[in-house]
């Protein structure tokens, strides 16, 4: 799988894909820890520490508008569709790095991906079995954490 590079990652914003959204928003995150923007079901997240870096994408293909979370998903370069079966993603992405199973039975996989620039991806799976969330975050930085 050819993902997108972090240079290119970088200068993504969700306001790309869906401007027009009348739930579209831009914002500091609750915790002062970063910046924020979404809609329903989609959230692009950078760093207080790194904003002009993108450092997290989320999607909830339950929420998400169809046609933006495939426009993201092909501009990652993901090889993966919304509800895809987890057999499909382990044939794309290999064998998980980790996995947990939350009761009774939603399963979480953790895969590294991507050539020179790594990112890991977290795979959430409903109780068909079906990828139902993907949360992608770059490895070279970590997300600030909120201050005590």
């Amino acid at each position: 799988m050819a993902l997108i590079r972090y240079s290119d990652f970088d200068s993504l914003r969700l306001r790309e894909f869906a401007a027009d959204d009348p739930d579209f928003s831009e914002e500091a995150e609750d915790h002062g820890t970063g910046f924020v923007e979404d809609i329903r079901g989609i959230s692009f997240l950078r760093a207080r520490s790194h904003p002009e870096q993108l450092h997290t994408v989320d999607l909830e293909f339950r929420y998400a508008p169809p046609a933006v979370a495939q426009a993201v998903i092909g501009r990652l370069g993901l090889d993966l569709s919304a509800f895809d079966s987890r057999k499909a993603v382990e044939q794309i992405c290999g064998a998980a790095a980790r996995q947990e199973t939350w009761p009774p039975d939603y399963r979480v996989a953790w895969y590294e991906v991507g050539d020179s620039d790594r990112f890991r991806l977290r795979c959430g799976f409903g109780n068909d079995d079906r990828l139902d969330v993907i949360v992608l975050e770059r490895l070279d930085f970590a997300m600030d954490r909120e201050s005590e």
